[in-house]
């Protein structure tokens, strides 16, 4: 999940994770990009379209990874379901 309303040094580092993720032969990562996200999916890179979830349906996951103040999106309890890593770069986002 990603709520992306302008490029961050945050935005970056998640980046970086996900095309660590997407160069393994284990994982197939997905994103959801929220509906306040300031860019369209028609500007994603084209290789990127397999990779998106137009409906954000956080318990289909088999894990969720989050940053920032996205944690917000994450119902309440899920994470003693499916894991949920948080990358916490700020201490702000640990509100």
């Amino acid at each position: 999940y990603r709520d992306y309303r302008g490029f961050t040094g945050g935005h970056l580092k998640y980046l970086h994770y996900f095309e660590h993720l997407r160069g393994s032969d284990k994982y197939f990562p997905r994103i959801h990009f929220s509906g306040q996200s300031v860019f369209g999916r028609q500007l994603c890179k084209e290789d990127y379209q397999r990779n998106l979830i137009h409906i954000w349906n956080p318990h289909k996951a088999d894990v969720l990874f989050i940053a920032g103040m996205d944690w917000n999106v994450i119902p309440q309890g899920l994470e003693m379901q499916i894991p949920v890593i948080n990358l916490i770069q700020n201490t702000r986002h640990a509100m």
